[in-house]
């Protein structure tokens, strides 16, 4: 299971591994030293996302440009406004031929970017370009917000929600699966990985084996060398944080005597205590600079005699940066905007192809692939060429319908040092079938069951790709009338069950079956469910026969008839149950004409 980092815990776990001497690559940077001899426009600085989370990481993006003819040294300054902390960075402004025409360098509290003096004696005219950087939103609100952070010049408004963290009820530590997390220590190139084995609120049983095997990504490789030694943590405290959550606290560290280490330092094994809450800590360097981007790890779990667990998580290095663009060409660039359903189906990416006509009247022809949320930019053409865009056709799981898309713009002009935003937006909505169910009543009460009795059928399906887990009933009366459910995700796996019907006099219900009782939503066929109830007569006892002697025959008055055998009472008893069998042989006749 994965869950998202605290971007304040991943931060102080950078800055204490980086104080135990941790840091193997390249010190934070530092950032440049204003005055300019021209100081650069901030034209904008937004949120890349309209909602921000507090107490975690938001990336922002801004656009900057200079004067025609620069005086050298060139740069601008951002400070960040109170709310925001800025993720240490340092990432190159990139121009169209892919020379660096500047540096950025992002602390706590700036962003400081320099623009190469050679780069401006060569391109005086038309410079312009974007960066974009990461930032921790320390705004700490309790409902969604909506914040506005004063950058000087420019302003960004986004709406800030409350930290997942923050909990007002059923606060309690809930216990928990066998997760693990790693946190990206950006000044060091280091991912801190933590593997958390399962454990009952109660903290777990005495005298149990764990093992756990790490499984590294690439560009990884676990660190052997003190201090960044693996470590297994363990505490039996629970601790409530300042948001009011509770989780295991106050952490120390196994001694080594009591943990068994392969010599490759990926499997370590340990024996625990009753009561206690344990986590595996282990390192990795990342070979590649963070130049991936985006790094997996996955690990197996044996706690003592259970089944191996296997989990799997990820961390993004999120790092900045910019670009640069001169007069004498243009570039466009496509941002993915999904409605609908779709929105919430992960993984998906849109297609597309682009013809651009050249001053020339000669073409060139691409292609482009985007995520929804996501930015593809284009390489750069001469100005004045003229752009055409068209979207394939894109996939989706069988719950989702496409109902259109539309291009901000098409068939435009390039501007010369300009960068051309076009938003392509695609239209879904859920694709629905239904199901339809009914009610039958047997045995040899049924003809007892009012005639508008109705039953209850409960209905319910997991979340699936576009949709979430939802529920309903349907009443279904005593008739046998077919009812339909309302519309329903295709590919929903739907589970009925009924509720306990009522109680009437004379009779007991027997156990109710309902077949099919599980089935899949399909957009072409309509799935049929019978409920069928059994009304059961209770039993009738029978007396003994009597046993008394025969009584004397005694022959009839004059002008009387003669007793044929029986007491005057067992004939308006037997009377009686004729009565209500004749009664529930008529309801069972008018529910069903067709039955004997």
């Amino acid at each position: 299971m994965k869950r998202k980092v605290h971007a304040v815990l991943a931060r102080t776990i950078a800055a204490i591994l980086g104080a135990a001497g941790l840091a193997l690559g390249a010190a934070t940077p530092a950032a440049a030293a204003p005055p300019y001899a021209t100081t650069a426009s901030v034209n904008s600085i937004q949120f890349t996302e309209s909602e921000v989370v507090s107490g975690r990481e938001a990336r922002l993006a801004g656009s900057w440009s200079l004067p025609d003819n620069p005086s050298a040294p060139a740069g601008f300054v951002v400070d960040l406004p109170s709310g925001l902390q800025g993720l240490t960075d340092s990432f190159t402004l990139d121009a169209p031929g892919g020379e660096t025409m500047g540096t950025c360098v992002v602390t706590a509290t700036q962003v400081v970017c320099d623009i190469d003096s050679t780069y401006i004696a060569e391109n005086p005219l038309g410079l312009s370009g974007t960066f974009e950087f990461w930032a921790n939103v320390t705004t700490s609100v309790r409902e969604n917000t909506a914040t506005t952070y004063d950058f000087g010049d420019v302003t960004a408004v986004v709406t800030v929600t409350p930290s997942p963290d923050l909990c007002t009820e059923n606060c309690a530590f809930p216990g928990r699966d066998t997760i693990k997390e790693g946190f990206y220590n950006r000044d060091a190139n280091q991912i801190d990985w933590y593997i958390k084995p399962a454990v009952p609120a109660s903290g777990m049983a005495g005298g149990q084996l764990v093992t756990i095997v790490d499984i590294l990504g690439p560009q990884q490789q676990i660190l052997n060398e003190a201090p960044a030694v693996i470590e297994v943590m363990a505490t039996n405290e629970i601790v409530t944080s300042e948001l009011g959550s509770q989780s295991p606290g106050n952490w120390h560290p196994l001694p080594s005597a009591d943990l068994t280490i392969s010599p490759d330092n990926t499997t370590v094994s340990f024996t625990t205590r009753q009561g206690f809450y344990y986590e595996l800590h282990i390192v990795t360097q990342v070979l590649d600079g963070g130049t991936l981007g985006t790094y997996g790890n996955s690990a197996e779990v044996t706690v003592g005699g259970d089944e191996p667990v296997e989990i799997n998580a990820t961390v993004v290095r999120q790092g900045g940066g910019g670009t640069g663009i001169g007069e004498s060409v243009g570039r466009f660039a496509i941002t993915k905007s999904v409605n609908g359903p779709a929105a919430l189906v992960e993984d998906l990416t849109y297609t597309g192809s682009y013809t651009i006509t050249l001053p020339d009247s000669t073409t060139q022809n691409g292609t482009f692939s985007v995520a929804n949320g996501a930015t593809w930019t284009s390489p750069d053409f001469p100005r004045d060429s003229t752009v055409q865009l068209i979207e394939n056709d894109p996939a989706a799981p069988p719950s989702i319908s496409w109902t259109g898309h539309t291009f901000s713009i098409n068939n435009f002009a390039l501007l010369g040092g300009t960068q051309t935003d076009v938003t392509l937006t695609n239209e879904s909505e859920l694709a629905t079938g239904a199901f339809k169910a009914s009610k039958v009543i047997t045995g040899g009460a049924a003809g007892l069951v009012p005639d508008d009795a109705t039953f209850t059928l409960l209905y319910s399906y997991p979340e699936g790709p576009g949709f979430p887990a939802g529920s309903g009933s349907l009443e279904l009366p005593a008739s046998g009338e077919t009812v339909s459910s309302p519309p329903l995700p295709v590919t929903a796996s739907v589970t009925l069950t009924e509720l306990t019907p009522p109680v009437y006099p004379g009779f007991t219900w027997g156990t109710a079956t309902i077949s099919p009782a599980t089935f899949t939503i399909s957009g072409t066929e309509t799935a049929t469910s019978t409920v069928t109830n059994d009304a059961v007569l209770p039993a009738v006892p029978h007396a003994p026969a009597p046993t008394a002697a025969p009584a004397a025959v005694v022959p009839p008055a004059a002008g009387s008839l003669a007793t044929t055998g029986g007491s005057e009472m067992a004939i308006p008893a037997s009377a009686g149950l004729l009565l209500v069998l004749a009664g529930a042989a008529l309801r069972r006749a008018r529910r069903n004409p067709s039955a004997p």
